[in-house]
């Protein structure tokens, strides 16, 4: 985290400076008050009267200074804060699925809503302002030193009790603000999971079972707060009743001094003063401390993404694509769990591949590995001459085109949802929609139509629509579709199979429903079933042999 602060050490250095600048100007005015004090008991108004105009110079000076100041902090925390978050997005965009996965999505929601803000108040203004109120309190002892010595050992002592106070309750604090942290992100999870599931809430009038289940929620996320901020509350709370505690012996200490005429009235009320910036820095400093080791189960937990493994993509560029190859392909989520067991195919140039199976037969798991999302496998991948692991990754995803079952859509232009963002001819995006059957809705809405958040003014077959249309557009040489048409009625998905299939495109589709009328168009038909290819072979041949295809296709063909 330190690279933040050495980014940012102009905004940094200039708050310290400022801040230092304005502590000066505190107890320059601490000194015009014993300057006048003694003025008015010597009755002298000629001196009176410069020290009034001294004071206003000060004031003016610490109200300039105190606004500079907190102008640099603020610009500071800006920076730091859209740094922060960048890098945050950067990390876990830039890492690999596996990696991705190991944290579920309502903990980046909650890291980057509000981790974030923890950080910024008690790590990176923290130990600023630690700094800051070290050298209030050295400025002002220093000060008191040269007025009474005994003043100044007399409140370095003192003020020396406060500091124990967070390390008393340091742990207890820490221990409680990671309970914190995991329970906002349980609460995130379950607000994702009522926003997501609306429309089944609504459908299954289940809206008082969810909402006593939220408030559940809402009460543990206010209990587990309410306890971290009653030990802070316990620990300020000492850390005050002391403070009063040394007011009332450095009231008596200088009042002793007064009676004995070691120093000035002027000087009491100076030291009265004085000792707001020598007591005041050590109870912020107390506080500060203890909002540092709150700090750390945040700072863990944000540094641990931060340090997320990059998706590694030092590869050769791709020279061919086809044929893909894969021998002896095993695979696992998880170690002892195999879901993919020693598959063997080839996929020719331009050739269609339908591939079927029941739910959880390992179907899209296969595209996904054929993808390079994930590293870990065993076997070969190859396309053309070259093995999938020497290849770049964005050079495959240039020549391979993946539709999703699950569509994702984004809050912008129709363009912008089908180019992504990429350079495209208006012409080449519209030709793309057409094919993918959004004729009448571009000439009825056109490419500037804004699309609403997560595309909440579009059916599913029109967010599926735009989805294919991403593929067209790309005019890749493979082309993979993992239930692409599931949201589609059936007229439209078997016009936009046939536009698929009349392609000179590799075609891999993951089938969810089979029709004898677009299965024969296949080249070949490849049947899974736990994780295994079990039959293989064009629709006549698989009929013929009267075995699994056939039944899927009974049951499936509805």
């Amino acid at each position: 985290m330190n690279e933040y602060f050495k980014k940012h050490k102009v905004h940094l250095m200039a708050w310290v400076f400022f801040a230092v600048l304005k502590t000066i100007a505190a107890v320059l005015f601490a000194l015009y008050m014993q300057k006048m004090i003694d003025a008015v008991s010597a009755m002298d108004a000629q001196k009176m009267l410069h020290t009034s105009i001294a004071g206003v110079v000060i004031v003016v000076c610490y109200a300039a200074f105190g606004y500079v100041g907190s102008y640099f902090e603020m610009k500071f925390s800006q920076k730091v804060l859209v740094d922060v978050r960048q890098d945050i997005c950067k990390s876990i965009v830039s890492t690999d699925l596996d990696s991705y996965r190991l944290h579920k999505s309502a903990e980046y929601t909650s890291i980057l809503n509000n981790d974030i803000g923890m950080l910024d108040e008690k790590y990176f203004l923290c130990l600023p302002n630690i700094v800051i109120q070290i050298l209030t309190f050295l400025i002002a002892t220093v000060t008191l030193y040269q007025m009474e010595p005994w003043l100044a050992f007399s409140a370095i002592l003192l003020c020396a009790v406060p500091l124990i106070v967070p390390f008393l309750f340091g742990k207890q604090i820490s221990a409680r603000q990671k309970s914190y942290i995991h329970v906002l992100d349980w609460y995130n999870g379950k607000l994702k999971n009522i926003w997501n599931g609306y429309e089944v809430i609504k459908s299954y009038h289940v809206e008082r079972e969810i909402l006593t289940d939220y408030e559940k929620c809402n009460w543990e996320v206010e209990r587990t707060h309410f306890s971290v901020r009653n030990t802070q509350n316990m620990s300020r709370s000492i850390s005050g009743g002391i403070g009063f505690l040394i007011d009332v012996c450095m009231m008596g200490i200088a009042g002793i001094l007064v009676l004995k005429g070691y120093v000035t009235v002027g000087i009491l009320i100076a030291t009265i003063q004085l000792m707001n910036y020598i007591q005041t820095p050590i109870q912020w400093i107390s506080k500060l401390l203890a909002d540092y080791k709150t700090s750390q189960p945040v700072l863990k937990r944000v540094t641990d993404i931060l340090n997320l493994p990059k998706d590694a993509d030092h590869g050769e560029k791709l020279k061919t694509a086809l044929p893909i190859s894969v021998e002896n392909l095993r695979f696992s989520y998880e170690e002892g769990e195999e879901v993919l067991h020693n598959l063997s195919v080839t996929f020719e140039p331009g050739k269609k591949y339908a591939i079927v199976g029941n739910s959880g037969s390992g179907k899209s798991t296969f595209m996904y590995v054929l993808m390079h999302y994930y590293n870990h496998f065993e076997g070969e991948i190859r396309f053309g001459s070259q093995s999938i692991s020497d290849i770049q990754k964005k050079e495959l995803y240039r020549s391979i085109a993946l539709i999703h079952q699950n569509v994702v859509v984004l809050d912008g232009t129709l363009r912008d949802n089908v180019s992504l963002y990429e350079s495209y001819s208006d012409e080449n995006i519209k030709q793309a929609l057409i094919r993918a059957g959004m004729g009448d809705y571009l000439n009825e809405k056109g490419l500037d139509f804004t699309i609403q958040e997560s595309g909440s003014n579009l059916s599913g077959g029109e967010k599926q629509r735009i989805a294919i249309a991403r593929a067209f557009l790309r005019n890749t040489p493979v082309m993979i579709l993992d239930e692409a048409t599931s949201s589609l009625d059936s007229l439209m998905a078997a016009k936009i199979e046939q536009t698929v299939l009349q392609s000179d495109t590799t075609i891999l589709n993951i089938v969810h429903q089979l029709k004898a009328d677009s299965l024969k168009q296949y080249d070949e038909i490849l049947v899974f079933s736990k994780g295994a290819i079990i039959e293989r072979g064009n629709y006549d041949e698989l009929i013929q042999k009267d075995g699994i295809f056939r039944s899927l296709l009974s049951v499936m063909s509805a």
